[in-house]
């Protein structure tokens, strides 16, 4: 059975997404979603997806590539990986952040350079670091080089190419700071002290 969830960008617009999951054994076998405007549009695009899954079980197995938005991509990427096995806490928690934002609700069929390098600006103008968007890059290859070797998807993994030399040559990205030098024996102390006197001050839960 379908689920219909709203989530509020932030614009202050409501974009509704249908889920549909076929399970069998236990196990997920296929996960689809679309994200829509209207929760009507929604539901019917659900129970029209539904019905065709009835009608040709084949069809459970035959992606529903045209329309599909990147966030439909790195969903099923995580319905799949996360059917083996679960992901790393790390992994798991930066694709789920990556599906909150206006990048994921592009098709990616037709998703480009300038696209993917408007959405790394974005994050860069929010403050985060540059060693921490180059990993929104390095996970969007991944869901797409998964989905078009073990999906088919004929998605374009050089748009995301081209968007990484563009933000590397333009230092929007990086890679994380290395430790130049280690903590000395005073600063390891101080620290040492710092959480016995915090310790102190609590009371074991």
């Amino acid at each position: 059975m379908a689920t219909i969830t709203a989530r509020k960008r932030n614009d202050g617009s409501v974009r509704y997404i249908a889920q549909i999951r076929i399970n069998r054994a236990g196990k997920i076998t296929h996960s689809e979603s679309k994200t829509f405007s209207k929760r009507a549009t929604a539901k019917a695009w659900a129970a029209e997806r539904e019905e065709q899954i009835r009608r040709d079980p084949a069809a459970a197995t035959r992606a529903g590539f045209q329309g599909a938005t990147v966030g439909d991509l790195i969903q099923r990427y995580l319905d799949h990986r996360e059917s083996i096995e679960p992901l790393g806490r790390s992994k798991g928690q930066h694709l789920r952040m990556l599906k909150t934002f206006d990048l994921a609700e592009m098709e990616a069929l037709t998703l480009t350079s300038p696209q993917v390098v408007e959405h790394v600006h974005g994050r860069r103008a929010r403050g985060t670091g540059g060693a921490t968007v180059a990993n929104d890059l390095i996970w969007l290859r991944v869901v797409f080089r998964w989905a078009r070797t073990a999906l088919g998807v004929p998605v374009d993994s050089h748009v995301l190419d081209d968007a990484t030399e563009i933000c590397r040559a333009e230092r929007l990205i990086a890679r994380p700071q290395r430790r130049k030098r280690r903590p000395t024996d005073d600063e390891l102390a101080r620290i040492a002290e710092w959480f016995r006197e915090k310790s102190a001050r609590r009371n074991a839960p």
